[in-house]
């Protein structure tokens, strides 16, 4: 079967979204492993069948350069959007991200949406703030002629005795030793935490988790209305293979 020049609509770009919402490795391509890749054809396949009910049939690898397109499409709209954001006095009009470009970046991730990581948050001022240290019991320091004299020193003369020299002059209280107080190096404490944003983060994991667990609920309702046409058929079936012997018995008998 030919695909050329089969354009898909708009409604087979909202479900080619809403399935890659719930099927974050086949929208990002993180499959690993050595079955990886089966999987990823599988799913594939399942979304060009899906997709074909709403629209023209186009073949897988037309429905990968799509999803592309669109990832690249939403990474230019939000740029944009960004920038004029940003523009300083805001003379330009800030152009308005669509639904579905918000949806394609949200499944896509920021990091890969921008090519920069998530904005960091500013690191606020540090406070300096000493640690007292009191230095006790330190033992004086022994007295000696030279600190006791007055006149200035010019040459040291070295004492002939080993034993020290016993002064029964008093140490001046200007060269008794007080009691040292200083601080140890200061200690950089950081104002603010990260809990706000690890909180954030924890929000949106959970809203992400809610929205597959509704698509889950919807795709098990949809299978349970299929389970019951499928019994009305074989039901009817059942009655016109019915109809049909008892037919051929009244002919023949």
């Amino acid at each position: 079967m030919s695909f050329k020049k089969q354009r898909s609509n708009k409604k087979q770009i909202e479900v080619l979204v809403e399935f890659m919402s719930t099927h974050n490795h086949l929208a990002t391509g993180e499959f690993t492993g050595p079955l990886g890749g089966k999987r990823a054809d599988s799913q594939w396949q399942t979304l060009k069948e899906m997709l074909k009910e709403y629209g023209p049939d186009r073949s897988i690898n037309q429905w990968k350069q799509t999803w592309k397109d669109i990832k690249k499409n939403s990474r230019s709209e939000n740029a944009a959007s960004s920038r004029a954001r940003h523009t300083t006095g805001n003379y330009v009009n800030v152009p308005v991200v669509s639904d579905i470009t918000n949806k394609v970046l949200s499944i896509i991730g920021q990091e890969a949406s921008t090519g920069i990581g998530p904005e960091e948050t500013e690191i606020g001022p540090y406070e300096i703030f000493e640690v007292p240290v009191e230095m006790e019991n330190i033992p004086p320091i022994p007295s000696s002629p030279v600190m006791a004299s007055s006149q200035p020193i010019h040459s040291f003369q070295p004492i002939p005795s080993s034993q020290p020299i016993a002064s029964s002059e008093p140490i001046p209280s200007s060269l008794s030793t007080p009691s040292l107080k200083f601080s140890s190096t200061p200690i950089l404490r950081k104002k603010g935490s990260s809990t706000e944003t690890f909180s954030k983060l924890q929000e949106e994991h959970n809203a992400i988790l809610k929205s597959i667990d509704e698509r889950l609920k919807q795709r098990n309702e949809l299978l349970s209305e299929q389970n019951n046409l499928l019994r009305e058929q074989n039901t009817h079936l059942r009655s016109r293979n019915k109809i049909k012997r008892n037919r051929f018995t009244h002919r023949f008998f």
